[in-house]
């Protein structure tokens, strides 16, 4: 599936890509949690908490499972502020 993402640490800049598997994973700096791709340190999206992250994974999974090749992942990652 194809996943557009923010790119990490960053309000308005985003990419996309073919991502095979994700998963969620603790984040010190910030403190939250990510989704990253297995096998993978650099992650594609930040939540504040867990269950945003979880959310955000079932989406996508349900996306998936309807068929779907594109997923907007940033429409389910924790709001940021704008870049300066």
């Amino acid at each position: 599936m194809y996943v557009k993402y923010r790119q990490f640490g960053s309000y308005d800049l985003f990419a996309v890509r073919k991502v095979d598997s994700l998963l969620i994973d603790v984040c010190s700096s910030p403190d939250g949690w990510v989704l990253r791709p297995l096998g993978e340190q650099k992650p594609l999206a930040w939540f504040e908490i867990y269950g945003e992250a979880a959310s955000a994974l079932s989406s996508l999974c349900a996306a998936l499972a309807e068929g779907k090749t594109f997923f907007d992942l940033s429409e389910c990652e924790t709001k940021m502020a704008a870049d300066c």
